[in-house]
């Protein structure tokens, strides 16, 4: 996945940015999850700029 430059480099650099990552995923994970078990929608809009 490095050699196809799928994945930002920077994941390899700091400890802290794993940290980060994980739990700001598992908080949102967190959010659906609870979403779900209230039987609501989400809307989830994603845009990229280069």
């Amino acid at each position: 996945m490095n050699e196809l430059e799928v994945y930002p480099y920077i994941w390899d650099d700091n400890e802290d940015e794993k940290d980060y990552l994980v739990h700001n995923f598992n908080d949102l994970k967190a959010f659906y999850v609870k979403a779900a078990g209230e039987g609501q929608a989400i809307i989830n809009y994603i845009t990229y700029e280069e």
